[in-house]
């Protein structure tokens, strides 16, 4: 009956009815003869049988084991899907944009920017062009080489930096799209109006209800998400106003020509810039091997900078830092509006740039207060993950495929690494909290099951980093790694938007997985006795402040941050978790040893499935381990992805317990000499992997 009910969801008002009433014209204005239409009858309904047999036994099955992660699985079934889809005339539409814009599976290697070796496209060409050329500005006789980089500004496109290759048949095509809709701008809206289905969802008026909600769309959901993401980097998403290089010495920064690119640069572009010169020979070309050249050329960039005199800039974190609450004040944007219009209004007096910009910042924003904006942040919704919201947690159009566990926690040790980093160098004070601190409380990881990472900001730190890094991209320091990074402010992070919670993101650019930052701020400071001898403070112990979600925090339970190795990187957490803890998600919630079907097992510091081991299969503690000290197959319920995970984490959880003891259980003590040095990264993420 189950099986029945889905092939009748197949069939709606008699779709199919019978093979002598099937209509070959129907589909297509085209005349037929009558022995080609026999011929296209007899096809159809072999294909529709075959469809059907697929369709039905995937929607059967998937009804019980489809989730996000056997995802991969799913798309290998769910590709028999295009036969019924390009029979079917309710996928019209939508399905008309797939169609058109869609690589064949046999040219799925197509690339735009033409940067490949073997046809794969390889994110480093960019990266090394860029070292290269800001190596040859160290290594001339430019005497500001750093102003240079920062003035002298460079071209950019995404497709150079990113696998937009899935924007291919649209670009081939847009010449005749321009004829068709007679303007870009025409253009545009009707891209970003089709791909409001895949992004949000939506039912659309010609889907039947029983097959929507049976999940037979989600295949081609993502893959319409994908092309969406892969068209508005290649003409619409902004691109960066600077590009930083992270070292462990410096931040070189290169300033960027705010005019896009009209088409990338490809591999002989990034090779000019790599030997800085407006003529290359095809042997050059042929001699630009970005991956083995990266770390000779890093080695020659670090010498090259102290030849010019520069010292070495440190980003270790402090082992406490404190913040005035005055940081925490909630910004008079008005006053800020009528000092600039002021100084703007004086005879012979022009506002430079800089202050230009402030300027139209500040008033774009505060004109738009009380008036509901779409959240600025895109986030992508599917009907599989109405429960789990994993999918949320991905931020668009930067998602490029849906991510298993295990790759989504590698970007995030890397992204967390990264941005405490940005951070120090920016001279912004944050730290982490919510889901990351609960992770940190049992062995100072990311919980298995959390999918993003929330850092929270002074408001005068958030409006710093609005005012001078929105737009930046960051190249990860190669010797750690090869993401990419792009910090992007909401608009409207300076006043109080309904619905715009999440005030900027730090984002990795590759896969669309990112750092969530909210802006605290205190509505009303409280007076100041004037004999305090501490008048700055202002009484912080019964302060409290609060992000745009209106989750109030006690400035006595955040400040002094301690400094702590969490994912292997020196990052701050509030003074007093447990406390932080038990406010927000209430008394005890860290006795809690089962959680999103996981359970805690402390012998060996992880989060462990249930559907693994729990309750009495768990081995007992003096069986898990052999004379050394490792954990044994059997000790990691006979799965070797626990047992190698535990090798990875083991010198982290070791640290971690040392310091739990310092800072929860001997309540509040200065644990801050075991996160002196940070350790190595020890997770990678090769995507290859997991293809």
């Amino acid at each position: 009956m189950r099986f029945q009910r889905y092939l009748n969801a197949l069939n709606p008002s008699g779709l199919f009815q019978s093979v002598k009433s099937f209509n070959y014209t129907q589909l297509s204005n085209t005349p037929v003869s009558t022995n080609k239409s026999k011929n296209l009858i007899l096809k159809s309904k072999i294909i529709i049988l075959i469809a059907l047999i697929f369709i039905g036994t995937n929607v059967l099955l998937t009804n019980f084991i489809f989730n996000v992660d056997n995802y991969g699985q799913y798309v290998q079934s769910l590709n028999s899907m295009d036969l019924y889809l390009k029979l079917n005339k309710r996928f019209q539409g939508y399905k008309e944009f797939l169609k058109i814009f869609s690589i064949p599976n046999n040219e799925l290697n197509l690339s735009i920017n033409q940067n490949i070796a073997h046809n794969e496209f390889n994110h480093n060409y960019s990266s090394t062009a860029l070292i290269s050329y800001i190596n040859h500005i160290y290594a001339s006789k430019e005497q500001d080489p750093k102003g240079l980089l920062l003035n002298e500004t460079i071209d950019f496109h995404w497709a150079d930096w990113l696998d937009v290759q899935q924007a291919t048949p649209f670009v081939k095509m847009y010449p005749d799209l321009l004829k068709r809709f007679g303007s870009h701008d025409a253009i545009k809206d009707y891209v970003h109006q089709i791909c409001e289905v895949p992004l949000k969802d939506l039912r659309q008026q010609w889907d039947d209800y029983d097959l929507y909600e049976g999940r037979t769309t989600t295949h081609e959901q993502v893959i319409g998400i994908e092309i969406c993401g892969a068209i508005e980097k290649y003409y619409y998403n902004p691109i960066p106003e600077r590009i930083m290089l992270e070292t462990n010495y410096h931040y070189h920064t290169v300033g960027v020509n705010p005019e896009r690119l009209q088409d990338p640069l490809g591999k002989e572009g990034n090779a000019k810039r790599f030997y800085n010169s407006k003529h290359v020979t095809a042997t050059q070309i042929n001699n630009f091997k970005p991956n083995d050249q990266r770390m000779d050329l890093l080695n020659d960039l670090k010498h090259n900078y102290i030849g010019k005199g520069y010292e070495l800039e440190s980003f270790k974190l402090k082992p406490f830092v404190d913040q005035s609450v005055k940081a925490y004040k909630k910004p008079k944007v008005m006053t800020m509006i009528k000092k600039l219009e002021r100084k703007q209004n004086r005879e012979n007096v022009e506002l430079t740039p800089t202050e230009q910009k402030r300027l139209d910042f500040l008033k774009y924003s505060w004109d738009h207060v009380g008036i509901k904006q779409p959240f600025f942040f895109t986030s992508l919704r599917i009907q599989i993950d109405v429960t789990n919201h994993e999918l949320v947690h991905y931020s668009y159009p930067w998602m490029k495929k849906i991510l298993n566990g295990e790759e989504r926690l590698k970007i995030i040790h890397h992204t967390i690494r990264s941005w405490f980093k940005f951070a120090e160098n920016a001279q912004v004070i944050c730290w982490f909290n919510y889901g990351n601190l609960y992770g940190w409380y049992f062995n100072s990881q990311n919980l298995p099951w959390d999918t993003d990472l929330d850092v929270q900001i002074s408001i005068q730190d958030q409006d710093r980093l609005g005012q001078y890094y929105n737009n930046t991209l960051v190249i990860e320091n190669p010797e750690l790694g090869d993401h990419l990074f792009f910090y992007q402010t909401n608009p409207w992070y300076i006043n109080n938007h309904e619905g715009q919670h999440i005030d900027s993101r730090y984002i990795e650019a590759k896969s669309g997985i990112y750092i969530d930052i909210s802006a605290l701020w205190i509505d009303k400071l409280p007076a100041v006795s004037k004999s305090s001898d501490q008048e700055d403070r202002k009484d912080e112990e019964i302060i409290k402040f609060h992000c745009k979600n209106n989750n109030y925090f006690a400035f006595e339970d955040i400040f002094p941050l301690r400094r702590t190795i969490f994912e292997g990187a020196q990052c701050y957490i509030p003074n007093k978790p447990k406390k932080v803890l038990w406010d927000f998600y209430g008394a005890k919630c860290t006795d809690k040893k089962y959680n999103k079907d996981h359970n805690w097992q402390k012998d060996i510091g992880m989060w462990i499935p249930n559907q693994i081991c729990e309750n009495k299969k768990i081995p007992k503690t003096g069986d898990r381990f052999d004379d050394n000290g490792d954990l044994t197959l059997s000790g990691a319920c006979n799965d070797v992805e626990i047992q190698r995970n535990f090798k990875l984490t083991q010198d982290q959880y070791e640290i971690h317990k040392k310091e739990f003891e310092i800072v929860v259980e001997q309540d509040g003590g200065d644990a801050s000499s075991l996160s002196e040095n940070e350790l190595p990264i020890y997770r990678f993420y090769d995507p290859k992997e997991f293809q």
